[in-house]
């Protein structure tokens, strides 16, 4: 388990926590968030809370696996890529398939489930000009780095309201 604020694992009070077991041969994980106020802003956009796996503790040319919560109350699971700037996710990933995917809303906690295969190369968007990535999740060590933040008008994930990185892990 990985949690948002810094600590929260042990005192079990995560706003963001990331759980994750190798199941069957692939990776099962769970990103759950609470809707506290205080640490961010609702939007009337929407919201998303994600993570990303990535070689270093910086967020920027990463696979991002992020849980949607739309204004209209609609949830999805979107899989992007951060650009070299780290202020923009762009959508559009190919080569990584979720499976047993689920996302909810219960008791103020927005939670998303999904399976994914411990090895897969991830294709980033076309339009980024950048070579396929391919992903170890169990023989090779990732930063898993938690962040959430607003939606734009244009349902686009905005810059992060609050965010946290993992020391390198192997999940």
């Amino acid at each position: 388990c990985f949690g948002m604020p810094s600590g929260c694992v042990e005192q079990q009070n995560c706003q963001v926590m990331l759980s994750y077991q190798l199941k069957n041969g692939q990776v099962a994980a769970e990103l759950i968030s609470t809707d506290d106020r205080k640490r961010r802003k609702r939007s009337t956009e929407g919201q998303y809370t994600a993570f990303a796996l990535s070689e270093d503790d910086k967020m920027g040319k990463d696979l991002v696996i992020a849980c949607v919560e739309q204004a209209d109350g609609s949830n999805e699971i979107l899989l992007a890529w951060n650009k070299d700037s780290r202020r923009d996710s762009v959508t559009g990933v190919t080569g990584v398939t979720l499976i047993d995917q689920v996302q909810s809303t219960e008791d103020g906690k927005f939670t998303c489930t999904f399976t994914l295969p411990k090895t897969f190369t991830a294709s980033p968007p076309s339009t980024l000009n950048e070579p396929d990535v391919s992903f170890d999740l169990v023989n090779k060590q990732y930063n898993l780095l938690l962040a959430t933040g607003n939606l734009d008008g244009t349902d686009k994930m905005s810059y992060h309201n609050a965010r946290l990185a993992s020391s390198p892990v192997n999940m």
